[in-house]
């Protein structure tokens, strides 16, 4: 099974050195269309939650939101960290 990451280009290309396959925006139908082959999901906050509906629904491939370049790192790193923790531990 496989690995496999959606997202804009700027997020998604170095995944593509990590051995996932990497699908573009614009691809999701590619995606959907070759569902069963994918263990592990990834998709970048661009990517529309209407996209990726069907995907959550399912026991597999295991589906994982991260976050793209656009954001500031640090604002993601406080999001992140506080969901993990529940609450807003840390002043970054």
């Amino acid at each position: 099974m496989k690995i496999g990451i959606i997202g804009n280009k700027q997020s998604i290309l170095g995944f593509r050195a990590l051995g996932l396959e990497t699908f573009g925006l614009s691809e999701i139908s590619k995606v959907k269309e070759r569902i069963a082959e994918f263990a592990i999901l990834f998709a970048t906050e661009d990517v529309r939650q209407g996209d990726i509906e069907e995907f959550l629904n399912k026991p597999l491939p295991a589906f994982l939101r991260i976050p793209g370049v656009k954001k500031s790192q640090n604002t993601d790193l406080k999001d992140i960290l506080k969901r993990a923790l529940g609450s807003e531990m840390i002043n970054i």
